[in-house]
């Protein structure tokens, strides 16, 4: 598959996707950040997800399709490829979620839990992250069946964050925010406040993002420091002592 534009993005893409573990709930803990061409060392837009899943058995797979064919992590018992967890297509064009607690949940007997299956169609559908916008606009309603932050990069240099209800969605530019990336875990800033989860998360993270050299976060130090981290953003204000 031959990836224009940007051919060192897709390598970047698929590396930085770690999966935590197993957790013991139905929900999803994931911890993302949505990292401008402004921020990184190397000059290039980057997609970074721990997922967090009950879903223990996970692959890659390359979908051949029209107009755009794509790579994506799926679970392990997706025969097809139909409801992907983060890819890449043909054009450069990337995408992930995290569930965002604090958004409006679908109403009942409305469909609900299709980020995967949206992620499937833009993928094999999208260039730009502009496309991706265009296409929410166009489709979201009560049966959109999401609530989540979309992370989005293209090979034009986008990157953007889009929280995204059955109601509305509401879209971030990384280059936008102080640091040029997003951090972000279970919340999104339009929902209500207060709410969702992942906070102390979204708060360790933050602290390494900034300790990275020069606050541009590498390859190798978002593979070797961020997703190994074992430590606990509230630790810094509890003495040892105690």
């Amino acid at each position: 598959m031959k990836i224009k534009k940007m051919p060192s993005c897709f390598f970047l893409f698929l590396m930085l996707f770690i999966f935590s573990g197993i957790n013991n709930t139905r929900n999803e803990e994931c911890t993302t950040a949505v990292i401008s061409e402004k921020a990184t060392a190397v000059g290039k837009s980057l997609l970074w997800k721990n997922r967090d899943s009950d879903y223990p058995s996970n692959k890659v797979i390359y979908v051949k399709e029209t107009p755009f064919s794509y790579i994506a992590i799926i679970n392990s018992e997706d025969p097809n490829g139909r409801m992907v967890w983060a890819g890449m297509n043909s054009e450069g064009f990337a995408i992930m979620n995290s569930v965002a607690y604090n958004l409006d949940e679908p109403e009942e007997n409305k469909l609900h839990d299709l980020e995967g299956i949206i992620m499937a169609d833009a993928l094999r559908t999208f260039k730009t992250i502009d496309e991706f916008e265009t296409f929410l606009k166009n489709n979201i309603g009560p049966n959109f069946g999401s609530q989540a932050n979309f992370g989005v990069i293209d090979a034009y240099g986008g990157s953007a964050l889009f929280e995204v209800s059955n109601k509305e969605y509401n879209r971030l530019n990384a280059a936008d925010f102080p640091r040029k990336y997003i951090i972000n875990t279970n919340f999104a800033r339009s929902g209500e406040e207060n709410k969702g989860r992942g906070y102390l998360r979204y708060d360790r993270a933050a602290i390494l993002f900034k300790e990275a050299p020069e606050s541009k976060p590498s390859l190798e130090y978002l593979l070797q420091i961020v997703t190994r981290d074992l430590g606990h953003a509230l630790l810094s204000f509890i003495s040892i002592a105690e």
